[in-house]
């Protein structure tokens, strides 16, 4: 299939921290990093933040200039906890973000329609002229929110755009075109310029294609079993695309890493059983419909220990327990209890599997320590599970209020 993706290669995904006004500072943070960019006022979301701070309370930013800004980084809201100090989980108002950028390196000029977005030739070419993001102020649950364009791409007639959201619920992925840009949704848009060549050829993507293919030369019998019981295509899951598309990129990565590694696995169960998954709720029958989201970045989960949730359910099993203590064994493993929009850690203890949650609902009540699988899943049961909000566009504030970007 014809596939044609660039983005700018050196840029890192990165995200802000939990429950915070940072996403400006997340989103800065990953351009003067990955961009190189000549930034005044340091190059960590902490360090950002710190001087910001300091401006606000301090002097007018609009009368500043980047010679000396540095007399304005007294504050330190970093911290070897990385948790936030007092006073320093601030939002950035809109009008400051020209003066921001720019003594982070960076030009950025107002795009004063947004319907341009609805334009993908215009971002493409946006993104050629000036090597650099398009910085996008949207809507999150009725709050203003960063997210930055920082690639293209085409996949068979259909068009991507790569956002990265700094929310880590959400990340960075190639989002299909069409319907994507909702002028409704964005209420401003700045144009940024460092003044040097940086889209390339998405490298992490081409070789995330590659892992993929390795996988279904590998099994193509079994997919070819798979798909003739199931009433499907063959070509609907000896499409790579159909991978890269799934909702659970970490767990398609460590399903392929596991299958690749273990030469003795003689029986379709276990493949079925990841074919159900990617089958489920997916429109594999449409071989012509465009993805929705293209994650980039599978090739990056194959290096973490990842156990799903289903596993560990089944740990009561004899045999699946003995292997699943196995993988815990090599270390770093963890999972996601995705009702509950919950991180667990897992250790092994005297042939027990223990679990300790590391990130979760503020308002849940759980305890923070190791446990059993067991005693966990009875805990966080009494809570409620996750439901993912609705925006009713006829309720949202009027255009005239002034919203901070965070």
């Amino acid at each position: 299939m014809s596939h044609s993706f660039f983005c700018f290669q050196s840029l890192k995904y990165v995200s802000q921290p939990s429950y915070s006004y940072w996403c400006w500072a997340a989103c800065l943070e990953q351009m003067i990093k990955g961009l190189n960019a000549k930034s005044k006022i340091g190059t960590k979301q902490c360090e950002l933040a710190s001087t910001y701070k300091d401006i606000k309370e301090n002097h007018p930013i609009d009368s500043l200039l980047i010679g000396n800004i540095n007399n304005y980084k007294s504050s330190n809201c970093c911290s070897a906890s990385n948790k936030i100090p007092n006073g320093c989980n601030i939002a950035l108002e809109e009008n400051d973000l020209k003066s921001i950028f720019g003594f982070s390196g960076f030009n950025a000029t107002e795009i004063k329609d947004c319907n341009s977005l609805k334009d993908f030739g215009f971002i493409k070419q946006t993104l050629i002229d000036n090597q650099s993001p398009i910085v996008l102020k949207v809507r999150k649950n009725g709050k203003a929110h960063m997210n930055i364009i920082s690639g293209y791409g085409k996949l068979n007639g259909c068009e991507y755009l790569l956002i990265s959201d700094p929310l880590e619920s959400i990340g960075e992925t190639y989002q299909e075109f069409s319907g994507l840009i909702n002028p409704r949704e964005i209420d401003r848009v700045w144009i940024t310029k460092l003044g040097v060549e940086n889209l390339e050829h998405d490298a992490y993507l081409e070789k995330s294609l590659e892992i993929v293919n390795d996988f279904i030369n590998k099994f193509l019998t079994n997919i070819e079993h798979y798909s003739s019981e199931k009433g499907l295509e063959n070509s609907a899951l000896s499409n790579p695309w159909k991978y890269l598309a799934n909702k659970d990129p970490l767990y398609v990565a460590q399903s392929i890493k596991e299958f690749m590694s273990n030469e003795k696995l003689t029986i379709d169960f276990e493949l079925f059983n990841f074919f159900d998954e990617l089958t489920y709720d997916s429109d594999v029958k449409n071989l012509s419909s465009c993805e929705q989201e293209i994650n980039k970045d599978l090739v990056v989960y194959t290096d973490i220990n990842f156990i799903n949730q289903s596993f560990l359910d089944e740990s009561t099993q004899k045999d699946i327990n003995t292997r699943l203590i196995n993988k815990i064994n090599k270390g770093n493993a963890l999972s996601y209890i995705k009702d509950f929009a919950t991180s667990i850690e897992i250790k092994v203890d005297d042939d027990t599997i223990m679990v300790k949650p590391i990130n979760y609902p503020k308002d849940y009540e759980i305890k923070n320590e190791w446990t059993t699988y067991e005693v966990f899943k009875n805990q966080i049961s009494i809570n409620p599970k996750i439901v993912y909000f609705n925006e009713d566009l006829n309720t949202r504030p009027s255009q005239k209020i002034k919203l901070s970007i965070n």
